[in-house]
């Protein structure tokens, strides 16, 4: 199974915003207009810059965390259950000062699956997926509406895990099978506070 990290942190977020996103159009190399950016010249090659802005932020007030951007589950092609990495390879890890917690999850389904709210999942007119994620005994389902998590999805101090063991099933739309290829299924989307 494979994943990918991203790093968040409260205002990092929003730091992102300030790097510089005006990107020239690239016709040739020649001249820059001003106004628009656009380099216009003849075909022999194109040039053009961005400047990057750097913010920085105090860790020891923010919080940051480092979450599994991209996950990959099998399940059998004709429906059943899911078999995740084990919980020690999907965890989100305190990168901060501060201590975190897991307060919120909700799944996203993407185009042509269907993300139960119930306990069980049917085939129908798309694919299915039913998705839990826990945190030692105490176990949240991932819903297309947003589920608060009370039990203790705490990381307290700097390099602490919360590790997330997953579990589900899946089940192709009526009258089809999976494909032996990965496609995206849901997008897990975490809510992380400040831990009390």
């Amino acid at each position: 199974m494979k994943k990918m990290s991203k790093t968040l942190g409260a205002v990092a977020a929003s730091a992102a915003l300030a790097i510089g996103c005006a990107m020239p159009a690239f016709a040739a190399e020649g001249s820059v207009n001003a106004e628009t950016q656009n380099i216009v010249g003849d075909a022999t090659g194109a040039t053009g810059e961005t400047e990057v802005r750097l913010f920085g932020y105090d860790s020891s007030s923010q919080i940051v965390a480092t979450i599994p951007v991209s996950l990959t589950v099998a399940a059998p092609q004709d429906g059943g259950a899911i078999t995740p990495p084990t919980a020690d390879k999907y965890a989100i890890t305190n990168q901060g000062d501060l201590g975190i917690k897991v307060t919120k999850v909700k799944g996203v389904p993407y185009s042509g699956w269907t993300l139960s709210s119930s306990s069980t999942v049917t085939p129908g007119s798309n694919n299915a997926i039913l998705l839990n994620v826990a945190n030692g005994g105490s176990t949240v389902q991932v819903k297309p509406t947003e589920a608060s998590i009370t039990a203790d999805f705490t990381a307290p101090a700097k390099g602490d895990k919360v590790n997330m063991a997953l579990s589900g099933e899946a089940q192709p739309k009526t009258g089809s099978t999976f494909a032996e290829t990965a496609v995206p299924a849901v997008k897990v989307v975490y809510t992380i506070a400040q831990a009390d």
